[in-house]
């Protein structure tokens, strides 16, 4: 019970923590970790292509 409480507390966290960053902080936080810059601007997609993504 309480290893479940634990992960419902973190991913509460961690979801009002993503929501609150701007795009261009999840942009470098997220997808920089794995992929160059340069990969990820040539790939042309509008809002919700990324999303999606």
């Amino acid at each position: 019970m309480k290893r479940l409480s634990l992960i419902l507390i973190l991913t509460i966290f961690l979801t009002t923590f993503l929501y609150s960053m701007s795009d261009e902080d999840i942009f470098y936080t997220k997808c920089t970790n794995c992929h160059g810059t340069e990969i990820i601007f040539k790939k042309k997609l509008n809002k919700k292509g990324w999303k999606k993504l």
